[in-house]
């Protein structure tokens, strides 16, 4: 569901409401991580490394000592790790930081 997305209250409003008035919609992805149109860039390079190394998202995160998710938006591009964690995640996939691009 998108910005033009409302609920089903708002949708039985906005049929009870005059031709030509305006009604606002909701949209339930503005208090999702800022908005669905936030800008985001996805991490294939880290993607790429755990296919080479053959670890999973799951067993990254495991050694790692975070969850599942966290692997998951670093490698979506929702977030980044600390500088700290790139470097532990460098080390887990035996490259260097700087080739995971992950730089903040």
């Amino acid at each position: 569901m998108g910005c033009e997305g409302i609920t089903r209250q708002q949708n039985m409003a906005q049929r009870e409401q005059p031709a030509g008035s305006e009604v606002k919609t909701y949209c339930p992805l503005v208090h999702f991580r800022g908005c669905h149109m936030t800008k985001r860039e996805p991490n294939p390079t880290l993607k790429i490394e755990l296919i080479r190394y053959g670890m999973t998202q799951r067993q990254l995160a495991e050694i790692l000592g975070v969850s599942p998710a966290a692997v998951s938006n670093w490698v979506t591009g929702w977030d980044k790790p600390s500088a700290a964690m790139t470097r532990r995640i460098a080390e887990v996939l035996r490259c260097r930081p700087e080739d995971l691009g992950l730089a903040s």
